[in-house]
């Protein structure tokens, strides 16, 4: 049955506050960082997120096996895109996410999300042939330049000596503590913001035109079954799994990530973005890098170099911006009615 708003006085009044969702669920996932972090102690990453799946999986298990029968109905290029969700998106990226806040310096991951906008907007021109925004390479010039200090600290200290800013960037240690959990920030965002793309083509460009409840089911279905047969290829690699004890030390950490960070912070967004102006929702989402900027510093005690704030101000502002143009040319192809509903850049 369809749920009438105005008949429900309280969801008539939300649909007012909708920017105020969307900020909510930026703020829940700064705070994922800090319990993911925690559990790389206890976990492998691939460890981490099966058992996030496997807890999303059972509390979604009534909609998978609802939606479950339909896949058979599904082309190749409808197959291949949500492949490519569900092992890119939901499981790959979540763990090349994880070994990278067990790496690497936090707030850099987290700020390193910020290219999003500029994979889905680039995969966007390609796939779903959707011209580029104004402006987009001179931002993503801009993106680049704050990326390369966010990934390179140590400048302030080497800028005048060439040959031994050479000497750190090859050494193996700052590949493995430096250079590594970057690259791995960066493959997480290239699987996100390719996953906006290919969400977007089941939802709005394929034959089938999934609801998002539908989407949401087979996201985590097919990524749990990728993680539950690269979980058993660990094990059999030797890598112990977790006993019953660890896990149930662990449990209200997974279950955060899981149920709040995972569903409820995305069924919030999603509500939020429903209810918010494209323009005004760009907005609201920068709340999460700029929460992750001022709070995880703190609470996981991190140091911050003045070039890596630089580089911080430069890619959030490019990726702002950006994503504010694209909010603005994806309404007008609306009010033409030739274009499709506006997307998140955020998976």
């Amino acid at each position: 049955m369809k749920v009438n708003e105005k008949e429900i006085p309280v969801l008539k009044e939300l649909k007012y506050i909708g920017p105020v969702f969307i900020m909510i669920a930026a703020f829940l996932w700064t705070l994922d960082a800090f319990f993911r972090e925690g559990l790389t102690k206890h976990f492998e990453s691939l460890q981490i997120v099966f058992l996030e799946h496997l807890i999303i999986v059972i509390v979604i298990l009534p909609l998978i096996l609802r939606y479950l029968p339909e896949l058979q109905h599904f082309t190749l290029k409808e197959w291949g895109a949500l492949i490519f969700i569900g092992w890119g998106g939901s499981a790959l990226a979540t763990v090349a996410l994880t070994e990278s806040f067990k790496l690497g310096v936090i707030t850099m991951t987290v700020l390193l999300q910020q290219t999003q906008p500029f994979i889905a907007i680039a995969l966007a021109y390609v796939l779903l042939k959707e011209r580029l925004p104004k402006g987009y390479f001179i931002l993503a010039i801009m993106a680049t330049i704050g990326v390369f200090f966010i990934f390179f600290p140590f400048l302030t200290n080497y800028t005048e000596d060439l040959k031994q800013l050479l000497v750190v960037i090859t050494d193996p240690d700052f590949f493995i503590k430096g250079t590594l959990p970057g690259i791995l920030a960066l493959i997480a965002a290239f699987f996100w913001g390719g996953s906006t793309v290919f969400g977007r083509f089941l939802l709005e460009h394929s034959d089938k035109k999934l609801e998002f409840q539908q989407m949401t089911a087979y996201r985590f279905f097919v990524a749990f079954i990728f993680l539950t047969i690269t979980n058993v290829a660990l094990t059999l690699s030797g890598i112990k799994f977790p006993t019953a004890g660890v896990i149930l030390d662990n449990l209200m950490p997974l279950l955060f990530i899981a149920l709040i960070v995972g569903l409820l912070s995305l069924t919030l967004y999603y509500f939020g973005l429903k209810n918010t102006h494209a323009t005004v929702s760009t907005i609201c989402e920068l709340f999460y890098p700029l929460s992750a900027f001022v709070i995880l510093p703190f609470l996981l005690s991190e140091k911050i170099f003045i070039t890596q704030v630089i580089g911080g101000i430069l890619l959030i502002a490019a990726s702002g911006i950006l994503s504010f143009l694209y909010a603005r040319y994806i309404i007008e192809l609306e009010k033409i009615n030739i274009g499709p509903k506006p997307a998140s850049t955020v998976s």
